[in-house]
């Protein structure tokens, strides 16, 4: 596995090795449960509250669909731009220990990192193609 070139990062305001506060850290952990856990279930809730405000289906599926689709991109953006708490929850869903202080990178597999939100960005498109199809 290739090391990491400190020039390859010099454009970040916080360095790599940077030590962290337990707040921080526990912070960064927070941030990656609700990654797993509440987000998605908390888009679904959302598309139900719009349809419920606008009471038509399409307006459900709009909803849930993009807000899939803006997960899944957010998703990949982090792991392109490396957000630890993005690391961590890869970490949470293998059932590891979460360590915001030290990501190894490399030992994601690139299928988790582009293609489980891709399948996200595909399941939003799809809601949101049956929400028109449907009458």
């Amino acid at each position: 596995m290739p090391k990491h070139n400190k020039e390859m990062y010099k454009h970040r305001k916080v360095p790599l090795n940077q030590k962290r506060s337990e707040r921080t850290n526990k912070r960064i952990k927070l941030m990656a449960a609700l990654i797993r856990y509440p987000i998605p279930v908390m888009i679904i809730f959302q598309g139900l509250l719009w349809g419920w405000v606008f009471r038509s289906t399409r307006a459900v599926t709009v909803s849930m669909g993009v807000g899939f689709i803006c997960f899944g991109i957010y998703e990949i953006i982090g792991y392109r731009l490396k957000f630890r708490h993005i690391y961590c929850a890869n970490q949470n869903m293998h059932h590891r220990k979460m360590t915001p202080e030290h990501c190894e990178w490399e030992s994601i597999p690139k299928s988790e990192c582009y293609g489980l939100p891709a399948i996200e960005i595909i399941i939003g498109a799809a809601i949101i193609a049956i929400g028109f199809l449907a009458p």
